[in-house]
């Protein structure tokens, strides 16, 4: 008997069908079939949730007195759009064949197909497979490791999927209907869209305007000077020492006489207290998660988070030129490591980019291969599918997407940098304290076909971080001579762009109030999940609760009166990190 596959869209149903040479049926829309298997699709939520409507036809009026709606039993119903495909499942799960699970590998693709397979009241064998490449060898690999899908970790897939969507159901549609009754109260006369993450993100957007409408700049100075010993001459920096006077908040000085006072001084004899020399290696960074993907597109080329999505779920869809796109990690399976050179020469033959790949060596194994940091999904790489025609079809934008893709895996197969970490501390008799750090690459390594990664950033005051320190012993002399003092301002803080909008999603914990809850957060995944970040942004500017301003974000006037009528517990990002803290253990339940 023919086993049953039921992939999560059409595109995955027909890549399975080529990889497994399983022909359309005749005279079938939506069904491939032979002696083996038959495979269908559900074209992504083919089942949708109740609204509150469907439980009980006087929701349909909103009003105050019937909140909050919760419903007794989740149901679902079939999606208008998509009965087709819903009537072509029922009756191949009505022959009783054995169930092949084929949706997307994370928690949403989990919960997609188990659903169906539920409202139909299928109780027969299935089992899982987890399709990361839609190019034909790696589907037929995947079809040679499927799982139990009653396992643990396909059940707790499902139950974090589940557990976020009535939970979001529940707070979202409560507090929407709420807020747009107390809206109207005020004649806004649009709906007041409202949720756990999108609240608290329009916080986050709300809370940056006010910090910049209410910042008061102030000067603060910096002072420099040329430290001479009998090896070389390096910059150095002033640093308070302890319990030093005028000084802000953030330890800057502000006391412009204290700061004339140490300039004064020059030149200054010196001692070395303290001098440390370290050679470190620097591993590539790890494969893009989406998450990292939107960043570094957002940085690069501009591009907003739906934008990258979008492109990303069509080079992997459309033309299988990367892996799975809504991966939340960025490491690779050790094994993979085996496809390294076609993966290599598909990149050589798609970009034409001889000095990234001529110098690549597919026996090396960065950090990023480590299956003790692999779930249902990998890092975002490219596939082994060498085609020049493909890639010649793609955008500017999206050509140079999937180059950012093949670079970051390129690099992997580069030695890590090798650099010299030189810090050095140096005081005067009348206890004035310079210092200085230097890092010097000894050996560029994977740097030479990268633009380096976010550690290699250093402070925009730190105007000594590539200084060449020559070696120093401690009680040496050194002279410090041309201090100068630098006056600086304070800026405010700058509007949320994508880039940094994501970033503080998925860092939650350092923009929550409760130290408690913030460590517990600390190790998380942030709020919202790759799948729906972008959506959520996109959901507040059609709101018109926010709006772009070229690259940058702020809160419209509705936006701003709409986070005023809701209470902190909303709009503060405590609750929706914990919220999504309490999905995370769904998992292990």
């Amino acid at each position: 008997m023919p086993k049953l596959i039921i992939a999560e869209k059409s595109k995955m149903a027909g890549s399975i069908a080529v990889a497994l040479g399983v022909p359309a049926a005749p005279n079938q829309r939506g069904l491939y079939a032979n002696d083996d298997y038959r495979i269908v699709a559900c074209e992504g939520h083919i089942l949708e949730d109740f609204m509150p409507d469907d439980y009980d036809e006087r929701y349909k009026r909103w009003a105050i007195e019937d909140l909050p709606i919760k419903p007794e039993k989740w149901l679902l119903k079939v999606s208008d759009q998509k009965k087709h495909y819903a009537s072509r499942i029922k009756a191949e799960l009505q022959n009783g064949y054995n169930v092949i699970h084929a949706g997307d590998s994370d928690a949403e693709g989990q919960a997609i197909v188990e659903d169906v397979l539920i409202y139909y009241g299928w109780h027969g064998q299935t089992e899982r497979v987890l399709v990361n490449d839609l190019n034909p060898e790696p589907i037929r690999k995947a079809f040679q490791q499927l799982e139990d899908n009653n396992a643990p970790k396909f059940q707790g897939m499902y139950r974090k999927a589940i557990a976020r969507r009535h939970g979001d159901w529940v707070l979202g549609l409560n507090l929407t209907r709420l807020y747009t009754i107390l809206g109207n109260k005020f004649d806004l006369g649009i709906t007041l869209s409202a949720g756990r993450v999108q609240s608290a993100v329009l916080g986050l957007i709300v809370k940056r305007g006010f910090e910049i409408s209410q910042f008061t700049p102030h000067d603060y100075f910096i002072i420099t000077g040329q430290a001479q010993s009998s090896g070389g001459r390096f910059s150095v920096k002033w640093k308070p020492k302890k319990g030093q006077s005028g000084l802000d908040d953030e330890g800057r000085l502000t006391d412009q006489s204290i700061a004339q006072t140490v300039t004064q001084k020059s030149p200054l004899p010196c001692t070395v207290k303290d001098y440390d020399a370290q050679r470190k290696e620097q591993s590539p960074p790890l494969t893009f998660s989406m998450s990292d993907l939107q960043k570094a597109c957002s940085e690069k080329l501009g591009l907003t988070m739906q934008e990258v999505m979008d492109i990303a779920q069509k080079l992997y869809e459309k033309h299988g030129l990367i892996t799975y796109p809504r991966s939340e990690i960025g490491f690779l399976p050790e094994n993979h490591q085996l496809d390294a050179a076609k993966v290599l020469e598909a990149i050589l033959q798609n970009t034409g980019n001889t000095s990234w790949v001529n110098g690549a060596d597919p026996s090396l194994s960065s950090r990023a291969f480590n299956d003790k940091k692999i779930g249902a999904h990998h890092g975002i790489i490219p596939t082994a599918k060498a085609s020049p025609s493909a890639i010649a079809g793609l955008s500017k934008t999206e050509k140079a997407v999937y180059d950012m893709i093949a670079e970051r895996y390129t690099a992997q197969f580069y030695p890590s940098a090798i650099y010299l970490q030189t810090s050095v501390v140096i005081e005067s008799g009348c206890g004035e304290v310079f210092t200085c750090t230097g890092r010097q690459y000894e050996k560029e390594g994977w740097r030479t076909i990268t633009q380096g990664s976010q550690e290699d950033q250093v402070s925009p005051d730190d105007e000594a971080s590539n200084e060449s320190i020559p070696p120093l012993n401690v009680g040496d002399q050194v002279q410090v001579s041309e201090i100068q003092q630098l006056q600086k301002q304070t800026a405010p803080p700058k509007p949320y762009t994508d880039a940094s909008l994501l970033n503080a999603m998925t860092s939650i914990h350092k923009h929550v109030k409760n130290p408690q809850i913030a460590q517990l957060l600390k190790d998380g995944k942030g709020i919202g999940t790759v799948a729906t970040r972008a959506g959520i942004i996109e959901k507040l500017v059609q709101h018109k609760l926010i709006q772009r301003n070229g690259k940058q974000f702020s809160a419209t006037d509705v936006g701003v009166t709409h986070y005023q009528l809701m209470p902190p517990e909303i709009t503060d990002p405590d609750m929706a990190g914990l919220f999504e803290l309490k999905t995370q253990e769904a998992v292990s339940y």
